[in-house]
């Protein structure tokens, strides 16, 4: 599938397209009734904005805006409404598929794609996407692929930035908000079944179990998945040409996967209502998780020099465990004003064990290695926000997090290995241990002028330090500020109150990873240009990032939306990880090397058909769709991609709903392009396009019971890469391929 390069979109190409858009989409509107009153002045009560003492007189227009609200039964819509820009995802959306892994729900979100189970925005990982869990940064350790759909009440994507989250947050920010509602006497039980390929692979359930008594609510689920995972198709060639194109090394490697997986987790949550509407809370998360891996390796040499290692056997087991605890207490004072305190701390343990087998031809063993590894990672953070109207039409808000943490790792290798092939005796213990700080301030203005134009100012500065050691490194000791204006516009267009205009403009950071400053040597068995080494850097530096954000949204009722954005950021010591050969050793180590320019447009439309045809069936499309690019200064083109950044990405989804039958229906496709990035002067990576088909059945057995079919990978396109490096000696070129399986879940929900 051909994409138009971004550089041909000049403004006669993307002035029409916009305009032919925004009238279609003005047009639509003009079949839709306004609803009842004006929504515009919803935003005047949200969240105490303008609420004034009891015995205050009420404004001719609040009193409209309230009476509204009451009769039409609406939900507050903050997508809509809020001058800083969010997209809200409801806990409906998240079970639509009935998915047992988060990646498979953020995957069909608007400006979000998943690459090799990593979570992107505009294409970019995790380093320039921030992942939040209930507004602070997840906790070292913890991987948002262990929470459980079942414990998420939201999740809000932030593509521009907010003050009071933290500014690590190039892409944008995805915040997962776990289940906060106490709904009185709620017991809901789950039970799910997952096979992939011929075989099962997991089996599911979940508790819930919500109450309320005098002035206590609770909410107490508990989730067990137990999974099991073959793979046995997994294939690599690497050959090694001369500088004549001549090949003088082919080995084909097809490797098998066995592993198992265990997890209990929970998310209990106790809420205090007082006298005086203070409200103290207790959020807890909490996961034990075991896993096993058993795979082996086949490489065969069938030009030039034998690989000497034919089997390699891999064993290994990892049990963890994670407790993190936060306290909320909000407390309102007078004239609307609100003070909130947070004060949380997090343990994280794991312990694994692997051993390493490399076998002659007739399962001799060659080198045999045992590594024993434990990592613990424990600290606290604590944050503060006081908000009031002190001013007639502003919210003005101040506040500041702190946060301190300890990680170490203690890694013990005994037995035989081999590096580069070549065997040695080992008997080594290797310990890193550091220690970060984070502090930061903040304060912001939400400033409503008039119903059409309201503004966000906000500024945040950030500062990060780290101390760390590790044996036979040097003390690193590396810290770093940064101060983030904030600024933000919503426009309602006159006499369309349905349509709107946001712009932002920000500064934001990719701050330096932990273990890119201090980390052992990690060695390749097999080192090679495309398979290096990795170290450390010490010196590295943040990303700093400066960008806007310009959108237009249209709504409908039904909840549909149409809605085009344009985001640009400019990149400056972006880091790279430079290949180089040191010591008869292929190495990568991080670098900060230059700037980058990212940009691209957002397209996302959602809808009843209905809006369309006054007598079509119950039919809900969604879509979105992002086209991405960038461009790094110190590598040369083209294809000189940030991050690999995925430059087309596409979602089209259908719901249908059976009117006299208590069944749904509904199905997603989805389109990911990927193609040739080129990394540096001498490497190139490439990968193939990814296109999915998935789809759903549900049905009701009453309001209480439920049970939900679903299928994903209904295509199974099997998807392959290629690492390259060339140089004027020669070429390194390794192929990969990786074919998936049909996946299929079944679900059972009862509430009682």
């Amino acid at each position: 599938m051909s994409v138009l390069p971004f550089r041909y979109l000049t403004p006669s190409i993307i002035t029409p397209l916009i305009s032919a858009m925004f009238t279609a989409v003005a047009y639509a509107g003009d079949f839709i009734p306004e609803q009842a009153g004006d929504l515009q002045d919803a935003k005047l009560v949200k969240d105490n904005k303008v609420q004034k003492d009891a015995k205050t007189p009420v404004s001719p227009t609040l009193e409209k805006s309230q009476k509204v609200e009451v009769k039409g039964n609406r939900e507050y819509d903050a997508r809509r409404f809020d001058t800083a820009s969010k997209i809200v995802v409801t806990q409906e959306e998240i079970a639509r598929y009935g998915d047992t892994e988060i990646t498979d729900v953020l995957k069909r979100l608007p400006s979000v794609s998943v690459v090799n189970g990593a979570v992107r925005m505009r294409g970019l990982g995790s380093g320039y996407t921030q992942i939040l869990l209930n507004g602070e940064p997840s906790p070292p350790g913890f991987s948002i692929e262990s929470l459980s759909p079942d414990l998420i009440e939201r999740i809000e994507i932030v593509r521009s930035a907010s003050a009071e989250f933290s500014t690590q947050a190039v892409a944008g920010t995805i915040n997962v908000i776990l289940k906060k509602t106490v709904q009185l006497a709620q017991h809901l039980l789950k039970l799910g079944y997952y096979q992939r390929g011929q075989a099962p692979s997991g089996l599911y359930t979940s508790l819930q179990f919500s109450d309320k008594v005098d002035q206590l609510a609770y909410s107490v689920p508990l989730n067990v998945y137990m999974g099991h995972n073959q793979n046995s198709e997994n294939t690599s060639q690497t050959r090694n040409l001369d500088a004549q194109g001549a090949m003088i090394q082919l080995r084909r490697t097809a490797s098998h996967d066995d592993s198992r997986s265990r997890s209990v987790s929970s998310a209990p949550r106790l809420i205090w209502t007082f006298d005086n509407e203070d409200v103290l809370s207790l959020n807890s998360f909490i996961s034990v998780n075991s896993n096993t891996n058993l795979s082996r390796t086949n490489t065969m040499s069938e030009i030039g020099t034998v690989y000497p290692f034919i089997y390699e056997d891999y064993n290994t087991q990892n049990n963890s465990q994670n407790l993190s605890n936060n306290v909320n207490w909000v407390r309102k004072l007078g004239d609307s004003a609100k003070l909130e305190l947070r004060l949380g701390t997090h343990y994280w343990h794991s312990k694994s064990w692997g051993n390493t087998f490399g076998r002659e031809l007739n399962e001799n063993p060659l080198f045999a290695r045992h590594v024993d590894t434990e990592n613990y990672n424990r600290g606290w953070s604590t944050s503060g926000k006081y908000s009031a109207p002190f001013i007639e039409d502003h919210v003005l808000s101040m506040g500041w997090e702190a946060a301190s943490r300890w990680q170490s790792s203690d890694n013990l290798t005994r037995g035989t290995t081999a590096i580069n092939t070549v065997v040695i005796p080992i008997d080594q213990r290797e310990d890193v241990e550091f220690k970060v700080q984070r502090s930061a301030l903040y304060a912001q203005d939400e400033w409503t002028l008039d119903k059409q134009l309201s503004f966000y100012v906000g500024a945040r500065w950030e500062g990060i330090t780290l101390n760390g050691r590790g044996t036979d490194l040097p003390s690193v000791r590396n810290k770093s500020s940064v101060l983030s204006p904030i600024f933000q516009t919503l426009y309602k267009i006159p006499d369309r109150p349905n349509q709107q205009i946001r712009f932002a403009f920000s500064r934001t950071y990719k701050a330096v990873n932990s273990w890119d400053l201090v980390h052992r040597h990690y060695y390749s068995t097999n080192n090679s240009p495309t398979a290096p080494d990795s170290l450390p850097n010490p010196n590295l530096k943040p990303e700093l990032a400066t960008g806007f954000d310009l959108g237009y949204e249209h709504f409908v009722d039904g909840g549909g939306v149409f809605s085009v954005n344009f985001f640009l950021r400019k990149i400056n010591g972006i880091t790279r990880n430079i290949l180089s050969y040191q010591d008869n050793l292929w190495v990568l180590m991080p670098t900060n090397a230059g700037h980058a320019t990212t940009r691209g447009v957002e397209l996302e439309a959602k809808f009843p058909m209905r809006m369309w045809m006054e007598d079509a069936p119950a039919l809900d499309f969604r879509a979105n769709a992002g086209i991405n690019r960038s461009s790094i200064d110190t590598v040369p083109g083209p294809n000189n991609r940030l991050d690999s950044q995925v430059p087309l990405r596409i979602n089209l989804g259908l719901d249908y709903k059976h009117q006299e039958l208590p069944l749904t229906l509904g199905g997603g496709f989805a389109f990911q392009n990927a193609g040739t990035v080129r990394s540096s002067e001498s490497q190139w990576n490439y990968t193939t396009v990814s296109r999915s088909l998935e789809s759903y059945a549900l049905w009701k057995f009453d309001a209480l019971s439920n049970v939900r079919l679903s299928a994903s990978n209904l295509i199974r396109q099997t998807p392959s890469s290629r690492s390259t490096y060339l140089n004027s000696q020669g070429a390194s070129i390794r192929d990969s391929r990786n074919p998936p399986k049909l996946n299929i879940r079944l679900n059972y929900e009862h509430r009682f």
